[in-house]
Order: structure tokens, then sequence, then C-alpha cells
């Protein structure tokens, strides 16, 4: 799991209340699903109600299935404790594959780092409050 959605994952928890803001952002956890800017395609909530698409049919179908997605932002900021946290750590298996696949420089890390999630660029997760272990075979 790469450190940014670690970061990310552990901001939120403390911050639940950005939740809605860093989503309108679309950075991180809430990146759309797509190559890059060019590619119109939505959030994985966006994929998941059916109003948008990702970047592949394949990527939108796996998407749309996944019962662990929430529809909305509203259902994601209504979420507390560990069922807020497992469902921060699908997006980010999800967007850890989605890097892995469509390059890692599809984010917009200065985001990140403007809505306040820090050291997004570390590559360790050492002192991370979520254990890396959580995060095989998640999707």
């Amino acid at each position: 799991m790469r450190q940014k959605y670690l970061n990310h994952i552990n901001y939120l928890l403390e911050n639940p209340d950005q939740i809605s803001d860093h989503w309108s952002e679309a950075a991180g956890l809430f990146q759309m699903a797509r190559r890059n800017y060019i590619c119109n395609a939505g959030c994985l909530t966006m994929i998941r109600t059916g109003e948008w698409n990702a970047q592949t049919p394949e990527w939108t179908d796996r998407i749309r299935r996944d019962t662990r997605i929430p529809y909305s932002t509203h259902e994601l900021e209504e979420l507390k404790g560990e069922k807020l946290e497992q469902t921060l750590i699908v997006f980010a298996s999800y967007q850890n594959q989605l890097d892995d696949e469509f390059g890692e420089d599809r984010a917009d890390l200065e985001v990140l780092n403007n809505l306040g999630v820090h050291n997004v660029r570390e590559g360790n997760c050492e002192g991370n409050s979520i254990s890396e272990l959580q995060y095989s075979g998640v999707v």
C-alpha cells in the first residue's frame, strides 16, 4: 500500500469532518478511476451509482459490483470508527491497484498537501496507526 493512501486514511480518521471536502477535490482516496485527466471518468462512488464509468469497462464493472463502496459521500460521512476505517481501506486498495495499472502520476499530490495530508511521498509504513497487513487481499 502506498504511503500517500495510508497517510490519507489516517488523516480522515482523525478529521472525519473533512471527508466531503477531500471528496470534492477528487484527490488521494477519491481520485477518478482513470489514467489521466483526458479520460472522462468518475471516482469510486460515482461509478458505483452507475452514473459514471472508469477508464475501462472491466474496472467499471468491478467497481459497480463492489457493495463495500458507498453510493455517496453522505453514506461515507455517516460511518464511524472501524467501519469508516475498513471502508477507507477499500478505497485505498482500489487506488493502489489503479496506480499499478495506470501509473502513479495520475495523482495530484499537491492537492493532498493543500488539504493537510502531509508526507505523501514517504516510502515506509512505520508510525501509522493502520497495519500494513490489513491491506493485503482487501480488494
